[in-house]
């Protein structure tokens, strides 16, 4: 009876484990970058402010190598390092890790991430983004040399609906994928603007899009997910919020930093980060008292 009951857990684990691949665990993420042969190659990461290099892995004759190990590495934005520590492209670490890159030094853009569903919405992500950009600088190169109102309003138009359309395919990303790590990026850049003034009895209400905005600069954002660290944009998003958000004066930072703590404190990598942070930048602050 041990034994049948013994095979049936293995043969339902089994199971299990292939329809759910988030079930396996650590990395193995098998890259191909040519024309590099035996050589050292790594994977970085952001880091807050600054950079980290995070694995390594050594190119066979066949230019082909894995990055392994028995735990995941923490999410966010990764990019392929060379043995000359020049970073060849990005990628985004997803909660699988085990995917597979292949990439060209001399075609950088052309890398391809195959197997991961976060790297597949990047890669159509950064098409659309590409080809909205181009269309964005030639407008407003066109904008800045229009010779009569008539072209002014024109592209001032196609300006305003393109990047509109930026936002609208980022905003689609985030209720369709609500999970995915695109998303989670894309709560972190967004920066709230604040609607039209409203006007009471007769007075506009000119501290409204102050309030507004502070109320709302981190929608979104978890501020126990340790994937913030490994992007870009986090860190200086906090400094600003900090800097032009929150009077500068013991009684509003003190509350501020209680709370994103708390907030934070079940996160592995971020609680420690930003107690350091706080920490470090209150015991030298910028302004007397």
């Amino acid at each position: 009876m041990k034994l049948i009951l013994s095979l049936f857990l293995f043969c339902f684990w089994t199971t299990l484990t292939a329809q759910n691949p988030s079930a396996k665990t650590g990395r193995n993420i098998a890259i191909t970058l040519t024309p590099l042969k035996n050589t050292k190659v790594y994977l970085g990461s952001y880091y807050g402010k600054s950079m980290t290099l995070a694995d390594s892995c050594v190119l066979d004759a066949n230019s082909k190598g894995v990055f392994r190990g028995k735990n995941k590495l923490t999410g966010g934005i990764y990019f392929v390092v060379s043995a000359q520590y020049t970073i060849q492209f990005e990628l985004l670490m997803d909660a699988g890790q085990q995917f597979s890159i292949v990439g060209d030094t001399s075609k950088k853009e052309e890398a391809k991430v195959l197997g991961s569903p976060d790297n597949d919405l990047f890669k159509a992500y950064s098409i659309f983004s590409n080809q909205k950009g181009r269309q964005l600088q030639e407008w407003d190169r066109a904008y800045k040399l229009a010779t009569n109102a008539s072209d002014s309003a024109r592209y001032r138009n196609l300006i305003l609906e393109g990047n509109k359309a930026l936002e609208t395919y980022k905003t689609n990303v985030m209720e369709k994928h609500p999970r995915s790590l695109l998303a989670m990026l894309f709560h972190t850049m967004k920066r709230p603007v604040a609607p039209a003034v409203p006007v009471r009895n007769g007075q506009a209400d000119s501290s409204y899009p102050y309030r507004y905005v502070r109320e709302h600069f981190w929608d979104g954002v978890l501020f126990n997910d340790d994937r913030l660290l490994r992007t870009p944009f986090f860190e200086p998003k906090l400094d600003d919020y900090f800097k032009y958000y929150i009077s500068p004066d013991a009684d509003s930072i003190i509350p501020e930093v209680k709370n994103i703590l708390l907030m934070a404190r079940t996160g592995k990598e971020i609680y420690p980060y930003l107690l350091t942070k706080f920490t470090n930048k209150y015991m030298n602050p910028e302004f007397m008292g």
